[in-house]
């Protein structure tokens, strides 16, 4: 007897999991080194929170913030600011997926990663760069 429940279950799990579908997911370059992600579902039944991830490979994610709760807007919006960009880049790539959470803590990604690209400026001045400049 305890079969029959237990599909049930699972069948209302994945039944809420693919009721919230994400319409959009991009994000948008503020400068070299901050991007304002966005998104919009069109349901947010049963959902409790979004976790932004992101990677430098497109294969190892880990979260940027704390889970963003569900507030109804069904439109969000964050600003990631990565660190560890170093003189010698003129770009780097992030990659950004969207975890949906519902309330109880049981999580599915929102769709495909994006990628996004910073581009790095190329000219830097240090203290030593102009003191050379006017030698």
């Amino acid at each position: 007897m305890k079969r029959p429940t237990l599909i049930l279950t699972i069948f209302m799990f994945a039944s809420l999991a693919m009721a919230t579908q994400v319409m959009q997911f991009q994000g948008v370059l503020l400068s070299e080194s901050s991007v304002d992600l966005q998104w919009t579902v069109d349901d947010e039944a049963g959902l409790q929170s979004f976790q932004l991830q992101r990677s430098p490979d497109g294969i190892n994610f880990g979260p940027i913030a704390d889970p963003i709760p569900a507030d109804g807007s069904l439109s969000y919006s964050y600003i990631d600011t990565p660190m560890g960009f170093t003189g010698e880049e003129t770009n780097r790539v992030y990659f950004y997926t969207l975890m949906l959470i519902d309330a109880d803590g049981n999580s599915v990604v929102g769709g495909d990663p994006i990628e996004i690209t910073f581009e790095i400026s190329g000219v830097a001045i240090t203290w030593g760069t102009l003191k050379a400049m006017f030698r």
